[in-house]
């Protein structure tokens, strides 16, 4: 079950990145399979409880040293550690100055787990459209979709460049 949460919340986080390099990118395939793993209560809707859950078991899954932070090494390598193509020193650097730029709020150049929280509660509100504190299967590909456009259009920009 941990498992699947982790694996639930990394596609939340990593999709769009994964999506560049995939042939297909299918935001109704990727909410079907966050709902199933978010989703404890089986009511086929994800309130704020099991999102949270989800991601505290997330942020102790990258945690890997175990001291309730996480440096960018921690976040680059298990976002990356499958992905031979950003293993070069300047991509990697890059990727956690971009990861730190959203996560770091306090500018430490560590995550603790309020700022995560704090971030993941905000994109909880976003997700939860009609504001009613629970996310809907509607509402996680709407997500999706907008997800899809905006990897789209920065695809689009950055090959015009």
């Amino acid at each position: 079950m941990k498992k699947s949460i982790c694996i639930a919340v990394t596609l939340l986080f990593a999709a769009p990145v994964y999506a560049a390099g995939l042939p297909t990118y299918n935001p109704e395939e990727i909410a079907d399979q966050q709902l199933a793993t978010l989703d404890a209560d089986h009511s086929n809707t994800i309130d704020g409880a099991e999102f949270e859950r989800a991601s505290i078991t997330h942020f102790n899954k990258i945690d890997s040293d175990g001291n309730g932070l996480l440096s960018g090494d921690e976040m680059y390598n298990f976002r990356y550690a499958d992905r031979p193509d950003m293993l070069n020193s300047s991509t990697k650097s890059h990727l956690i100055e971009n990861m730190m730029k959203r996560w770091d709020t306090n500018k430490d150049m560590q995550v603790d787990l309020d700022e995560k929280l704090k971030f993941r509660r905000a994109e909880f509100r976003f997700i939860d459209r009609d504001e009613n504190e629970i996310i809907t299967r509607e509402e996680l590909v709407a997500h999706w979709q907008r997800k899809k456009v905006e990897m789209e259009s920065s695809r689009k920009d950055s090959q015009s460049k």
